[in-house]
């Protein structure tokens, strides 16, 4: 498991009340994938999720994530209302 994915999960799902509202990760992110955004959305601990922010810092900023895996977050998610940076 790569370190970037680990901070990932910690920052996302390490909040024990499963009351995170709002995240922004800035980072390398090339690596992040529709496999890996299911992981996260799977666990169920996101319900209350209103804004994310995922920014690439990688030259470019490209990842590989498109309108499905805004999909994906907008189903798992159902407070979503501020969805940035996914491109």
């Amino acid at each position: 498991m790569s370190a970037p994915w680990q901070v990932l999960l910690f920052a996302l799902l390490g909040c024990s009340s499963g009351a995170l509202r709002t995240a922004h990760f800035s980072a390398p992110l090339s690596w992040l994938d529709r496999a890996r955004l299911n992981t996260l959305c799977d666990s169920g601990r996101l319900q209350l999720l209103q804004m994310l922010v995922l920014s690439n810092t990688e030259g470019g900023g490209r990842m590989e994530l498109g309108m499905d895996a805004v999909d994906v977050l907008l189903e798992s998610c159902p407070e979503l209302c501020a969805l940035g940076n996914l491109r």
